[in-house]
């Protein structure tokens, strides 16, 4: 592997979205010049689409988006809820 830490970083960052504008000019070089550069993204890319995907699956699996549906009907089921106001008085 000839591409060294910090530029694994910065590709694991550039992957993420998390390169600075100033810093994205030289990951972007990088890419350009580098085979290995442009496996190493594309690598992460799918692992991170898989990732999501599978958490997502795992997630509806589990009925997580359907929390906030089951919580609401649970204080229903217990009278209901007083609603309070936050704020300075």
């Amino acid at each position: 592997m000839s591409l060294t830490h910090n530029e694994l970083i910065y590709l694991m960052a550039y992957v993420d979205g998390q390169v600075d504008a100033d810093e994205l000019p030289e990951v972007e070089a990088l890419l350009a010049r580098s085979e290995e550069a442009q496996q190493i993204v594309a690598q992460h890319r799918a692992t991170g689409d898989w990732i999501r995907q599978a958490t997502d699956e795992q997630a509806s699996a589990a009925g997580a988006d359907k929390i906030a549906d089951k919580v609401l009907l649970h204080i229903e089921q217990l009278g209901g809820g007083k609603v309070i106001g936050i704020g300075s008085r």
